[in-house]
């Protein structure tokens, strides 16, 4: 992980329903949970625990999920992978291809090809720099994906920042999408950064905290909140 993480309680374990040593006893699919937790209200240490416990079982988490022939067990890691590192905290020059492509395999053994497109789109778009092969993956996830997987690969797909019309259709289409705050978490807070990622092409065109707000619950998010502010 990388970046300023000053917003927020300097522990946010008084926000979470666990302790230190429960992160430290979790497996894959109890860390998945906890980190989402952790996300939600603010807990950087917790999160850092978190990672930390990952790395130690990650390789065998993995291997396990590799060699099972069940459609569940991959969907831990491949969402601690990518959450951890991948798609919300790590850097472009930080993300790593084989991990990514390690959790494109996860997901396509979970039964889960809108996910695994979802990463593809992200080695096309933010590591290869290819925008063709962007597109056609984008078009891909739209035929086959919900919100959860579309809203990420529209947040990292470039609009023209001095086009009002393409910034409208943009936000339509993530409108159209139906997340509000009986949506999942973590589609709730992809869905804030994506607003906010068009936030110098909305000049003059709708005041952005407000479809921010529609998707978060009180005191949720509170890094988003902060980039909102």
């Amino acid at each position: 992980m990388t970046g300023d993480h000053e917003a927020g309680p300097a522990s946010g374990l008084s926000r979470h329903p666990f302790a230190p040593e429960a992160v430290a006893r979790a497996g894959a699919r109890r860390l998945a949970e906890l980190f989402v937790d952790a996300t939600r209200w603010g807990g950087w240490q917790a999160q850092q625990a978190i990672v930390t416990r990952w790395e130690e079982l990650r390789a065998g988490a993995i291997e396990w999920a590799g060699a099972t022939g069940d459609r569940e067990p991959p969907h831990a890691p491949a969402c601690l992978e990518m959450d951890t590192g991948i798609a919300d905290f790590g850097v472009t020059d930080a993300r790593d291809p084989e991990r990514i492509e390690t959790v494109v395999d996860l997901f396509t053994r979970a039964g889960d090809t809108a996910r695994a497109l979802d990463l593809e789109h992200l080695l096309a778009v933010g590591l290869d720099g290819d925008a063709v092969r962007g597109d056609m993956l984008l078009d891909r996830t739209r035929a086959c994906g919900g919100a959860r997987v579309l809203v990420t690969a529209l947040s990292r797909t470039r609009i023209d920042g001095g086009d009002p019309d393409a910034a409208r259709a943009r936000l339509a289409e993530l409108r159209a999408l139906g997340i509000d705050v009986m949506s999942e978490p973590m589609t709730r807070m992809r869905m804030g950064r994506a607003v906010l990622g068009l936030g110098a092409a909305f000049d003059g065109i709708l005041d952005l905290p407000d479809p921010v707000d529609a998707c978060l619950l009180d005191d949720e998010f509170p890094a988003l909140r902060a980039a909102r502010a």
